[in-house]
């Protein structure tokens, strides 16, 4: 049994040291990679939206996150990799401020988020209505001489305030 487990160690034993050193070398430079940095702007999630509430603001909310990683994680990752996403369940009629958490963030293996801004978020939910508002043309400044103003209209239009948010909703 002794001679079994010399013969096993000493046969083919500077294949043994190469090979040994080759895996070595390959785990250093895999472990070794070089870090780096990067800042994207990734726009947000909202999950469980209440029926009957709407955004009330005018532009899409989006934040920057930096990452930090592998150079080779870092080049494969794009902004629709990175999902921030707020949950409103329960949320109701008004402006409430949401944490934006790094573990709520799905990244690639390697990765990881150094920083997130902004860190909240305040929002506007409202109610969308609708409305019949009287409008009367006004005419401002002075006419070139030989001219004057015969008539005013004023088209009607519908407006609603989901037409304002549905864009990025």
């Amino acid at each position: 049994m002794l001679d079994f487990i010399r013969h096993l160690f000493t046969r083919h034993f500077w294949l043994k040291v190469l090979s040994l050193a080759v895996a070595v070398l390959l785990w250093w430079t895999v472990a070794h990679e070089p870090e780096a940095e990067v800042l994207m702007n990734v726009p947000i999630e909202f999950y469980q939206v209440p029926k009957g509430l709407q955004f009330s603001s005018e532009t899409p909310p989006q934040v920057q996150i930096r990452v930090r990683g592998p150079v080779r994680v870092l080049r494969e990752l794009a902004q629709r990799d990175i999902h921030p996403v707020i949950d409103l369940s329960g949320a109701t009629r008004g402006e409430r401020t949401y944490p934006i958490r790094a573990a709520s963030i799905r990244l690639p293996k390697g990765a990881e988020i150094e920083q997130i801004i902004p860190a909240q978020l305040s929002l506007s939910l409202d109610r969308p209505e609708r409305r019949t508002v009287p409008v009367r043309a006004r005419i401002t400044g002075t006419l070139v001489s030989g001219f004057q103003i015969v008539a005013a209209t004023v088209a009607r239009r519908t407006w609603k305030s989901k037409d304002r948010a549905s864009a990025w909703r």
